[in-house]
């Protein structure tokens, strides 16, 4: 039985005072592998993704005297899922052709943080649907490991987790929305624009990685494969979508109100459309 604990998150001095943790125990069915199958400790790749699954914001309007506009805040704070796998064993001779390891699957970790790099502030008054999205998010697998002098386990980490020193762009891509959920308008004659403010939002991003290290017995290499979804959290208070009508005599003339659909709870996913 092998009892171990390892944890990942971006701390601020300035916030992060006292951080809470919680311990769980959970029974793992370990599989054996030899020792040239476990990479050896000290060592890195990166990798980048553009991780259009997260969806920061989107909408479509019909244009026709309708507008829409978005804005990002510059350094919105955005936490990524990490993840880990260990690889553990207790032969007296660890790092032998012979030695039999045992590995764990991927576990959930903590999270880190990255940052939009710049405002996007961007306001259209022609027929659009666009979607904005954290671009080359940089991630990071590396491994860490040693032996416990106490239980004589020696043991190696592969973790996956994107660099918080990193900040990443949100392109505007097109974007097919859905039917959505009917939920406000603006009826015509009026005019004006509808805010929303983006609320916390939760996403999931399927992320898959191989790569190639040195093993731990120094003349082979070890294949670690990582596939999994990853949550991307991110809240901001000045985050708005707006949708405006600005003009009804470009808008067709049977219409009798812009409506407004959502295709989240949270709003920060809007179409809008002429409705008679």
């Amino acid at each position: 039985t092998l009892y171990y604990g390892s944890w990942t998150r971006s701390l601020d001095p300035n916030y992060h005072k006292i951080v809470d943790v919680v311990i769980r125990v959970r029974a793992h069915h370990s599989t054996e592998v030899t020792a040239d199958k476990v990479p050896e400790p000290g060592q890195s790749h990166r990798f980048t993704r553009n991780c259009t699954e997260a969806i920061i914001g989107a909408f479509s309007i019909p244009g026709q005297g309708s507008s829409a506009s978005i804005y990002i805040p510059p350094d919105m704070p955005i936490p990524i899922d990490s993840y880990e796998k260990e690889y553990w064993t207790t032969d007296p001779e660890p790092y032998s052709p012979d030695a039999i390891w045992y590995e764990e699957d991927w576990e959930k970790s903590g999270t880190t943080t990255i940052t939009t790099a710049s405002k996007t502030d961007l306001t259209f008054d022609e027929k659009t649907s666009l979607f904005w999205f954290p671009s080359d998010v940089e991630f990071i697998m590396a491994t860490e490991g040693g032996t416990d002098p106490y239980s004589e386990v020696t043991w190696v980490i592969v973790k996956v987790y994107a660099n918080p020193d990193d900040t990443c762009g949100t392109p505007g891509w097109p974007w097919t929305p859905g039917t959505g959920t009917y939920f406000d308008n603006i009826p015509r004659p009026g005019t004006g624009c509808k805010e929303y403010p983006l609320k916390t939002v939760y996403i999931l991003q399927s992320i898959s990685v191989s790569y190639t290290f040195t093993s731990v017995i120094g003349t082979d290499t070890a294949q670690v494969s990582y596939s999994e979804s990853v949550t991307f959290t991110y809240e901001a208070e000045r985050y708005t979508i707006k949708i405006c009508m600005n003009d009804w005599s470009l808008a067709p003339s049977d219409a009798q109100e812009l409506a407004i659909y959502k295709l989240r709870d949270d709003c920060s996913q809007l179409r809008a459309e002429f409705k008679p």
